[in-house]
């Protein structure tokens, strides 16, 4: 009878286990992280805004009726679910950003679905991308209510299917991404709006997706997946909800199999005796309790048996480790066209407390650490060259000092910029109306007399905030190898984009026809040049819009 009692207390304490985890289960927010992961779509002419200040649902535009119908995508990434987890709860948080706009406080009624897709691709700006994605078959319908005070924060109806068929699909994994696209329902039509905030609008306040979750499997390690500069020698993670313990693997290579086993431990946590700059790869099985050599009858218990302890094969993670010595430099190995005040820096060494830092021209002399290029033993990560030669490449290195050694750096290397090259010069009409170029081209003060005239460091311009204007870019590229080079080139509204060895003989390679967003270069096929012969030396560029 004594024995029978501290096994029974031994079957409870396991039960009891499993019951806690299962009522805990996991809970996620994630919230848009980038600008580009909300837009909308104008259902008008299919254009994309990916730079919004904020998200009007379903229409753009106030009035009595709104108008301007659009349909927005939210994009969420990175979610740390494993497959197979069942969704309990979910839904997305958006917060308001103005009840000023007439439709405000009228109806507004749409339809939530999630795309056909197990890991959702970023939206490209392209013409009807939001429409053009498949949509899967859950959908929830939400009715929202009037909207009378900003910054109030509002939840959608629960979307826990939708969430759900998004994990069933074949291929989810944890860390894929999600899309959630959000239309008007036409079966119970808005006459309203809402407007939320957005990324581009208020970062902290963009729309957050809340998913609660029970999980079989193991999930949220730590380190994090893709996680670097780790020093940390302890694996932890958040156990599956039926887990009673859990097998350990680790590896420095993808291909994880029971060579690789660590140890099993009951503990969401295992030791690892880890190497300084090395990539592991890790995975943790959870086992669930093996209660089949139980017997079937004890005074008032019943328990049936189940067979052998069912295993719940976990996600392969990974993670590298800090390294000893000086590593992530800054400029990059190899960089050129640094300027003339260039400082550098890097990412010291794990217990690393000085830095032995070597500088020069010679490279035989900062690779052999001689005292002529020893530029002295540093506290901080960085070093400032002083002045620098035109034309000229450097190289360094260090070394890094901890208590118990020191650990020699690689020998890195970086080139100035040439005499008279580096900027591109931005000139800007104002009063050019229209979206045409010709009306650039034909104005009175084109080319000679610019409004503003300014510098910028790449071959880019962001919205000036400005309307009725022209611009053009011009700088000089310098071809570092003979050989076939692609030119593409993207803009808003009509662009043109040349080059010549001087701008007397620049020729068109590429152009825009209408309209694209920032940094997509697909939309048009005249975006793309052919594929152009080019020399060692310098180009002139210029581009239009």
């Amino acid at each position: 009878m004594f024995r029978k009692l501290i096994f029974l207390l031994s079957l409870v304490s396991v039960l009891s286990l499993v019951s806690t985890n299962v009522a805990l289960g996991g809970v996620v927010d994630i919230r848009i992280a980038a600008g580009n992961d909300d837009v909308e779509q104008h259902l008008n002419d299919g254009r994309i805004d990916r730079g919004s200040s904020d998200l009007e649902i379903p229409y753009e535009d106030g009035g009595s009726p709104a108008t301007d119908e659009q349909v927005i995508g939210l994009r969420f990434v990175s979610i740390p679910i494993p497959k197979g987890a069942v969704i309990t709860s979910a839904y997305v948080e958006i917060e308001v950003d103005k009840v000023d706009k007439e439709g405000s406080q009228a109806p507004v009624n749409v339809i939530i679905q999630g795309e056909l897709s197990p890991d959702a691709p970023g939206f490209s700006g392209n013409a009807n991308d939001l429409t053009d994605r498949t949509s899967l078959t859950a959908a929830v319908n939400w009715s929202i209510p009037e909207w009378t005070e900003k910054d109030a924060k509002w939840q959608t109806s629960d979307i826990s299917a939708i969430i759900q068929e998004i994990l069933d699909q074949d291929g989810w994994a944890a860390g894929n991404a999600l899309v959630l696209i959000i239309r008007d329902d036409k079966d119970d039509p808005s006459t309203g709006l809402r407007e939320a905030e957005s990324y581009n609008g208020e970062a902290e306040a963009a729309p957050l997706l809340h998913v609660e979750f029970s999980s079989k499997c193991a999930y949220l390690p730590v380190p994090a997946d893709g996680a670097v500069e780790v020093v940390e020698s302890t694996l932890e993670w958040t156990a599956g909800d039926t887990a009673v313990s859990h097998k350990v693997y680790l590896s420095t290579d993808e291909t994880i199999d029971e060579s690789d086993f660590l140890a099993e431990t009951q503990m969401a946590i295992q030791f690892a005796d880890l190497a300084p700059g090395t990539t592991y790869y890790w995975r943790v099985d959870e086992v669930e309790a093996d209660i089949s050599d139980i017997p079937v009858e004890w005074d008032s218990w019943e328990i049936e048996p189940v067979g052998e302890a069912a295993v719940h094969k976990g996600k392969v993670w990974s993670f590298t480790t800090m390294a000893l010595e000086a590593h992530n430099p800054s400029p990059s190995d190899g960089a050129t066209w640094q300027d003339l005040d260039t400082k550098l820096s890097w990412t010291a060494g794990k217990d690393s407390v000085m830095h032995d830092v070597y500088f020069g021209t010679d490279k035989a002399a900062v690779e052999a650490s001689d005292p002529s290029t020893f530029k002295g033993k540093l506290m901080d990560a960085s070093f400032n060259p002083g002045p620098l030669e035109e034309g000229t490449t450097y190289y360094w290195k260090v070394d890094e000092f901890a208590i118990v050694a020191t650990n020699a750096g690689p020998l890195w290397s970086f080139t100035t910029k040439k005499p008279g090259v580096g900027g591109v010069t931005r000139e800007i009409w104002e009063g050019i109306g229209g979206t045409s170029l010709d009306a650039l081209k034909s104005a009175p003060g084109f080319p000679a007399e610019p409004t503003i005239v300014d510098e910028v460091s790449d071959f880019l311009t962001s919205n000036l905030n400005k309307d009725n204007y022209g611009g053009r870019l011009q700088a000089w590229l310098s071809v570092p190898a003979a050989g076939d080079y692609t030119f593409w080139v993207s803009g808003d509204d009509n662009t043109e984009l040349y080059i010549g060895t001087s701008p007397a003989d620049a020729e068109l390679i590429a152009e825009v026809p209408g309209w694209t967003g920032p940094m997509d270069y697909d939309k048009y096929a005249e975006q793309q040049s052919e594929v152009i012969a080019l020399e060692e030396g310098q180009y002139y560029l210029m581009a239009l819009w």
